[in-house]
């Protein structure tokens, strides 16, 4: 990977030619998900659903997935590549999002995580607050959490 940590990070709308590297970053995050990279295309092109590239410099380090229906939207996944964890890249790429999304008129955004998840950590730090929880929620009978964030 030819990147520095000095590269501008920055996020763009995936395209198509982008889809199997993100699943690959997807799988690695979630191994035990069902997602098919089919599945993937299909959410792309899905009219309230994005799926954005997180570039450091120009290479791919990672992606966001989200839904939209304004003035709302849910974020489905943020993930970037193991290497570059824990070093600001997801920071920066959730604060464009934010932008972007006041831009486009989103006012509240929200998200659930894993109870035991680092991502709660993370989401806490960039003004999420938890609102509610969902006990048992998930396969292994693990509690989700769900957050909110507001943008205007």
């Amino acid at each position: 990977m030819n990147v520095t940590l000095t590269d501008k990070v920055s996020i763009k709308k995936a395209r198509a030619k982008d889809l199997p590297y993100i699943y690959s970053l997807y799988q690695e995050e979630i191994p035990t998900s069902s997602w098919t990279l089919e599945d993937f295309h299909e959410f792309s092109t899905q009219k309230y659903n994005d799926i954005f590239s997180i570039t450091l410099g120009k290479v791919c380090v990672g992606f966001i997935m989200l839904t939209s229906i304004i003035p709302e939207s849910d974020l489905i996944n943020i993930a970037i590549q193991k290497p570059l964890q824990n070093i600001g890249i997801g920071g920066k790429a959730i604060q464009e999002l934010f932008t972007l999304l006041q831009k486009r008129g989103v006012a509240n955004i929200y998200l659930e995580v894993r109870k035991s998840s680092q991502a709660l950590n993370f989401y806490v730090s960039h003004g999420f607050q938890i609102t509610a929880y969902r006990k048992k929620y998930y396969a292994d009978n693990e509690d989700a959490v769900l957050m909110e964030r507001q943008l205007v």
